[in-house]
C-alpha cells in the first residue's frame, strides 16, 4: 500500500524572524541577501583597499630620504611634493608594541628652513583599479598625528579626482582660505587619531589620488629642535560610506603589488649578480637579460647607481653606461659598455665590490 505524505512549504526567513534570539541589523542584512555575492560584499570579503602600501611596509628605494627636489617617490607608491624651495626629510618609522600598525611614514620639513610653506604626500591610483568604483561613494580612512611641536597653520587630507587626462595629481594645491570640496582640515594632535573622508566618485573620473599635507604661514620659520612633521599610517580607500578595519596584506603580497610600478635589484653583498643569461656581441658591448618579478604597469625606464663588472667567460671587466634595448613589461635586454670582451662568450653582470650598486626599473604613474 502506498502512503502519500504532503508537507507545507516553509519560509526560512519568516521562521528565523520568529526566533527569540535577535539577529541584529547585520544578521538581517545577511539573511535578506539574495545571492552569495551580496553576502560577500556585505562582509567585505576579498581585497578591498585601493591603496597600495597603505601600511608603509615596502621600501625598495630606502627608508630615509632627505631631498630638495620636488615630486620624489619615497616609500613605494608614495610621492612627496614641496612648495617653493622647502626642503624635507621623509622616513619609514616602526610602530611600537601598542600601535595598530607595523610601520608609518613621517614627513618633516628641514629644521630652520624659511624658504617654503607647504609639504604634501600623495598616491595616484591606476585607473584600471578604480574604474569599477565610479558612480559610487568611496571612503578614505587613515591614522594621522603630528610631531611634538607644530607651527604650520593647516593640516589637510583629501581625495582628489579629475576628469582631465593631463592632470598629474602629483602636487596638492592648498586653499589657504578654507577647506576644499573634497578635503578635510585636521586638528593637530600628537597622539594617533583615525580620520575618515567620503567622496562620491563621478562616472567620468579619469584620475584619482589621495593626499595629505601641511601648509604654514609664509615664510615658514623653523625652530631648532622642533618636529614640524605629519605622520601617516594604515591608509585605506574603499567602496562605501563607512570605513571598515584596515586590510593587512602580507609583505610578499604588498611587495608584488608595488613591483608593478617599480622594481629595484637588491644586492646581498659586494659581488651580487644583477643580470645574467647574455653574451658579448662586440669587443666593447655585453648584452644581458633580466626578467622582472612582476608584469609592470608599462614599459619601464632604467635607472642605476654604483659600480658593475661583466663576467665574459672566465674574464672579468669593468662595465658602465647600461641602456635598455627592446624592453617589454615582462623583461628587458640591457647593454653594457666595456672593453676587451670576446665576441660570442657568455656574459653576466654583477656588482663590482659595491654592495650599494643597483639597477631600477620605473613604471610609476
Amino acid at each position: 500500500m502506498t502512503v502519500k505524505i504532503t508537507k507545507p512549504q516553509i519560509n526560512v526567513r519568516e521562521e528565523l524572524n520568529d526566533l527569540k534570539k535577535p539577529t541584529g541589523i547585520a544578521g538581517e542584512a545577511m539573511l535578506r541577501a539574495d545571492t552569495p555575492q551580496e553576502q560577500f560584499n556585505l562582509i567585505g570579503a576579498g581585497r578591498k583597499n585601493l591603496i597600495i602600501n597603505g601600511g608603509m611596509t615596502v621600501a625598495q628605494r630606502g627608508t630615509s630620504f632627505g631631498n630638495t627636489v620636488n615630486q620624489v617617490y619615497t616609500l613605494d607608491r608614495w610621492k612627496v611634493a614641496r612648495y617653493a624651495a622647502n626642503n624635507y626629510y621623509t622616513t619609514q618609522e616602526a610602530g611600537t608594541g601598542g600601535d595598530p600598525f607595523l610601520n608609518y611614514i613621517k614627513v618633516r620639513r628641514n629644521t630652520g628652513d624659511t624658504s617654503g610653506n607647504a609639504l604634501s604626500l600623495t598616491q595616484r591610483i591606476e585607473p584600471i583599479n578604480f574604474k569599477a568604483y565610479r558612480g559610487r561613494t568611496v571612503t578614505l580612512s587613515f591614522l594621522y598625528r603630528t610631531g611634538t611641536t607644530f607651527s604650520p597653520q593647516y593640516l589637510r587630507a583629501g581625495i582628489l579626482g579629475s576628469t582631465s587626462g593631463g592632470a598629474t595629481l602629483g602636487y596638492w594645491a592648498y586653499n589657504a582660505a578654507g577647506v576644499g570640496v573634497n578635503d578635510q582640515q585636521i586638528e593637530p594632535s600628537t597622539t594617533w587619531k583615525q580620520h575618515t573622508i567620503s567622496f562620491y566618485l563621478g562616472t567620468n573620473v579619469e584620475n584619482l589620488a589621495v593626499a595629505f599635507g601641511v601648509e604654514g604661514p609664509y615664510p615658514w620659520v623653523g625652530t631648532a629642535g622642533s618636529d614640524d612633521s605629519f605622520q601617516i599610517a594604515n591608509v585605506q580607500l574603499e567602496a562605501g560610506e563607512i570605513a571598515t578595519p584596515f586590510e593587512h596584506r602580507s609583505y610578499g603580497e604588498e611587495l608584488a603589488l608595488c613591483q608593478r610600478y617599480f622594481y629595484r635589484t637588491a644586492p646581498a653583498n659586494t659581488y651580487s649578480w644583477v643580470a645574467w643569461g647574455g653574451y658579448s656581441n662586440t669587443t666593447t658591448n655585453a648584452i644581458v637579460f633580466l626578467q622582472f618579478p612582476k608584469r609592470m604597469r608599462a614599459v619601464p625606464t632604467l635607472g642605476h647607481s654604483g659600480n658593475f663588472q661583466v663576467a665574459d667567460g672566465f674574464s672579468v671587466h669593468s662595465c658602465s653606461n647600461p641602456t635598455l634595448a627592446d624592453p617589454t613589461q615582462e623583461n628587458a635586454r640591457i647593454d653594457w659598455t666595456s672593453s676587451g670582451l670576446t665576441i660570442g662568450r657568455v656574459a653576466a653582470v654583477r656588482n663590482a665590490n659595491d654592495a650599494s650598486a643597483y639597477l631600477e626599473f620605473k613604471a610609476e604613474l
